[in-house]
């Protein structure tokens, strides 16, 4: 059962409400994809990074990809970031002080802070798609990391926020950074924007996916196809599947269960095949997993 809101959600919710209750409420995620793998694998080294000052050594394949990738960052960026071991790394927001929407807990991790400063490592195929200031000044993530700071400490009267941008496609090339600071009342007005998005999804969880309306064409097709696809166009086929392991049910009395065994049983007991991966990341039925980043540091979490 929803319990917990998060950033992604609230930005899935936005773009598609039937993929919101299909994931984070009957809990049908979506697989990652390969370049969601290396995104994860190059905040892992970038966290480890700032803890320990240090980077992975004798890594190869997909592992060296990363480590060059996230090494770019110390290159080009180190001397406009935080100093390694001076920062909070991975904060758990609400793990250190608690916040709620509407009632509804919230759960995240800031990647980097510093005193006002939060940084979030954003992994992209392309810097067309970098977010602007103004893009930055209304980004759900970054509103909910810079209201949280903000309750933590009433004497600040502004939060800068930065997005670093790492390029996860062709050859490993420097880094861009965008900050803008948000003051104080621009923050608080944000927020109060994202009570009614909670509160629609209070009314809207105990929905069956199949009576919410559909979302633009763009959102299907959006990031290389929605993997539930299937589940709102079962008349139709994509050009070509990827066949999925099924998804972990819930826990059992949850009272959502019906219905998602339902979902699963009109597409034969399995989940929606996954659409194709968009082309900077190309998924090969029967790959092999990816390796191991080599000698990580553990991660604990750090308190606030």
């Amino acid at each position: 059962m929803w319990s917990t809101v998060s950033a992604s959600q609230l930005q899935t919710f936005t773009l598609c409400q039937r993929k919101w209750v299909l994931e984070s409420v009957l809990g049908i995620k979506s697989p990652a994809t390969a370049a969601q793998q290396l995104g994860t694998d190059i905040h892992a080294i970038l966290e480890d990074w700032q803890r320990t000052g240090k980077f992975p050594t004798n890594s190869s394949g997909e592992a060296a990809d990363a480590v060059q990738r996230a090494e770019t960052v110390r290159h080009y960026l180190g001397h406009k970031l935080p100093k390694p071991r001076t920062s909070l790394v991975e904060q758990a927001i609400h793990e250190t002080a608690p916040l709620s929407i509407a009632g509804v807990p919230v759960r995240g991790y800031i990647d980097l802070r510093l005193g006002r400063d939060v940084y979030d490592y954003k992994t992209t195929s392309s810097y067309k798609y970098i977010k602007s200031e103004d893009e930055l000044a209304s980004n759900i993530q970054l509103i909910i990391y810079a209201y949280w700071v903000l309750m933590q400490h009433p004497e600040y009267t502004s939060v800068t926020v930065h997005h670093i941008y790492i390029l996860t496609r062709g050859k490993p090339a420097e880094p861009r950074l965008v900050s803008v600071e948000l003051a104080r009342t621009h923050v608080e007005a944000e927020w109060a924007k994202l009570i009614p998005l909670v509160e629609e999804m209070q009314r809207l969880q105990s929905r069956d996916p199949n009576t919410l309306p559909l979302p633009e064409a763009s959102a299907c097709h959006a990031y290389g196809g929605c993997f539930h696809w299937a589940t709102c166009h079962t008349t139709n086929k994509k050009p070509q599947e990827h066949t999925m392991p099924a998804p972990t049910p819930p826990p059992p009395n949850n009272p959502v269960n019906a219905l998602r065994e339902r979902l699963l049983a009109a597409q034969g007991g399995k989940p929606p095949p996954m659409p194709v991966s968009p082309p900077d990341a190309p998924q090969t039925a029967g790959a092999p997993p990816r390796p191991p980043l080599p000698s990580l540091s553990p991660r604990p979490r750090m308190p606030g």
